[in-house]
């Protein structure tokens, strides 16, 4: 089956478009509820999901029509009050199979800046929850996440993939680690208690450091993470004390405004006497204002600045690709023979129903001219025309079954409707 018969598009960018553009298109979760009624009320879109991490922010949308990205070049600059002039030469589309081909690789972790990242698998599974929430996936998105989701799986539990030790906190606590060599003399501050702010301050654990504070603004999340991987917790509105006592900050919020402004740092700077401060920011959006970077003995770093550790842990794991790629390709032909058996459907019924149209059409005339016949008669010769019927169409129904899987299938269709003078394909909407 040809691609281009999937009227599935993904339009995007991803962590090889510098920061700057990638958190300016990142979609907030307490922007999702807008989002989506937007995405609805575009005529072209038929089904829809939205996926948006630190490092990517992907459209996939099932359209009325021949796939177009113009539609959701002009909502993403709607949305987020962008010309399309900055971001759509970043923008890759991705069309057919080729579009439900980049999913899977994203969903197994091999689009991601750290390969066979495993919180990549979480976040493709929240954005088919979401999508659910909103109503706006069909049959077909339904079935394409559903199936993504099992590749990711199966390529973690069958390949080395997901061994990889790197993922961006890890990479945020390597790159302190070759700033201060000795961790454990360091007083290390993760603004942020989330899944990343975990892994993070797990990772400044197994690497020696002792003085970890965490700030939360949810003072109850900060304590309740210091307290299980022996840390001191600092309410946000305390977050200044802690960044007098530390050596290094990383941050990893969720906020969609920075929550370190640079006249706060400079301030801070004054109060440590300009003793050097490290600052790691691996949120999108950026946690601390970029202009920042100006003040003096103020380091500051984000996620673009965490390419190159991770490409070196990424090389032992290449040829675990190959074994991924065919897990990969095996699910997405799952994928593809599923959607291709679902084209048969609507021309059988349609074959079917006019068959039962025409039969009826006939009998009546029958019935009309025989007025006298009996009940009994007439059940004999309506048995007489469904048997004709069923045997007439038993080898056409057989084969249209058998070429469904066949690369000339769609074409097969085509010529069968048009043969019947059979009505256009139904198509589904929102409905789940």
């Amino acid at each position: 089956m040809e691609s281009s018969q999937i009227n599935l598009l993904v339009t995007g960018l991803n962590h090889e478009t510098e920061l700057k553009i990638r958190e300016k298109l990142s979609f907030h979760p307490e922007q999702f509820s807008e989002a989506f009624e937007k995405l609805k009320k575009i005529p072209e879109v038929r089904e829809a999901a939205i996926l948006s991490t630190c490092n990517r922010t992907e459209l996939y949308v099932i359209m009325n029509s021949l796939p177009n990205s113009q539609p959701l070049v002009h909502y993403l600059s709607e949305f987020h009050h962008i010309p399309s002039d900055l971001f759509l030469r970043h923008l890759y589309t991705k069309q057919g199979l080729n579009a439900a081909r980049h999913l899977f690789r994203v969903t197994a972790g091999l689009d991601s800046l750290v390969l066979g990242e495993n919180q990549i698998l979480g976040q493709v599974k929240q954005s088919y929850k979401t999508g659910q929430q909103h109503q706006t996936l069909g049959t077909t998105l339904h079935r394409l996440f559903q199936r993504a989701i099992e590749a990711g799986k199966r390529i973690r539990n069958e390949t080395a993939v997901g061994e990889n030790p790197g993922s961006i906190g890890e990479a945020a606590v390597e790159l302190a680690k070759q700033i201060f060599e000795d961790l454990d003399k360091r007083g290390v501050l993760v603004i942020g208690a989330g899944e990343i702010g975990e892994i993070v301050i797990e990772s400044l654990i197994e690497s020696g450091a002792s003085q970890i504070m965490v700030a939360n603004r949810t003072y109850e999340k900060a304590r309740e993470l210091a307290l299980r991987l022996n840390g001191t917790a600092f309410p946000f509105e305390a977050v200044t004390h802690a960044l007098i006592r530390s050596d290094i900050v990383i941050t990893a919020t969720g906020s969609s405004t920075p929550i370190l402004k640079k006249n706060e740092l400079e301030e801070i700077m004054k109060q440590r006497r300009h003793s050097p401060l490290f600052i790691i920011d691996i949120a999108v959006p950026r946690d601390v204002e970029e202009s920042a970077s100006r003040i003096e003995n103020l380091f500051l770093y984000n996620i673009d600045d965490l390419k190159q550790i991770v490409e070196e842990s990424n090389q032992a794991f290449q040829k675990e690709i190959l074994k991924a790629t065919d897990i990969l390709e095996e699910e997405l032909r799952k994928f593809s023979e599923w959607h291709q058996s679902r084209q048969i459907v609507p021309t059988i019924k349609s074959l079917t129903e006019k068959t039962e149209k025409i039969k009826e059409q006939e009998l009546s005339k029958i019935f009309h001219r025989l007025p006298n016949i009996s009940e009994k008669e007439k059940s004999v010769l309506e048995q007489f025309a469904d048997s004709v019927i069923a045997k007439i169409l038993h080898e056409p129904l057989v084969q249209l079954r058998s070429m469904s899987h066949h690369p000339l299938g769609q074409e097969y269709l085509e010529i069968t409707r048009h043969l019947f003078k059979l009505d256009s394909e139904n198509q589904e909407d929102f409905d789940p």
